[in-house]
């Protein structure tokens, strides 16, 4: 999976993403990991080997395409 979200040249990019369900049954929440760039203005960066819950990582996401259609 990779996702990017982008606005005015701005974005934040989600890439080499992989998730572990036996991980997230056996409630480590450290079930999924990927590599995230963001650009904002004048500021970038990369980090590689992020780890996250999944289920937080997909409300992380929603909240970004409101805000992105203007809704929060």
């Amino acid at each position: 999976m990779e996702a990017r979200l982008e606005y005015c040249g701005n974005y934040i990019e989600i890439t080499n993403f992989h998730h572990s369900v036996d991980d997230e049954k056996n409630g480590n929440p450290h079930n999924c990991s990927f590599y995230i760039k963001v650009k904002s203005s004048v500021f970038s960066g990369i980090a590689d080997g992020c780890e996250y819950d999944y289920h937080e990582l997909q409300k992380f996401i929603k909240a970004l395409e409101e805000m992105l259609s203007f809704k929060r």
